[in-house]
């Protein structure tokens, strides 16, 4: 993955808003991970390419990418899936991610990766 020409660190737009990234597997936290400290967040199965590791055996080695994009003057999160072979669905289903297509990320949103039963939830830092 090679980051567009619109991507932006959102260190350095503080009034734009970051996110916390909670990992629930069965109503039960597993992780938070704050997504404040990089401009992208590459997700997959191999432990040495990607910074949010996603261990299920249906999640491909380079799965999806989390992106800061600068629009209209705030630096907004995005999420792409890398042509991964199992998919990456948001909100339940409700949206199905299309390969190489980025998809705003908006507080609240719930993301599944592969057949993980995992939920990856997005709220935004107040």
């Amino acid at each position: 993955y090679y980051e567009c020409e619109d991507s932006c660190d959102p260190r350095k737009f503080p009034s734009s808003a970051t996110f916390q990234l909670f990992i629930f597997k069965d109503s039960v936290v597993l992780e938070t991970i704050s997504l404040s400290t990089r401009s992208y967040y590459r997700l997959g199965r191999d432990e040495r390419l990607n910074h949010i590791p996603l261990l299920h055996q249906s999640i491909s080695s380079q799965h999806a990418v989390l992106q800061y994009r600068l629009r209209d003057g705030q630096c907004r999160l995005y999420l792409m899936d890398l042509d991964s072979a199992n998919g990456t669905r948001i909100n339940g289903g409700a949206v199905e991610v299309e390969g190489k297509r980025f998809y705003e990320i908006l507080d609240g949103d719930v993301v599944n990766f592969g057949a993980s039963t995992r939920d990856y939830v997005f709220m935004k830092n107040k």
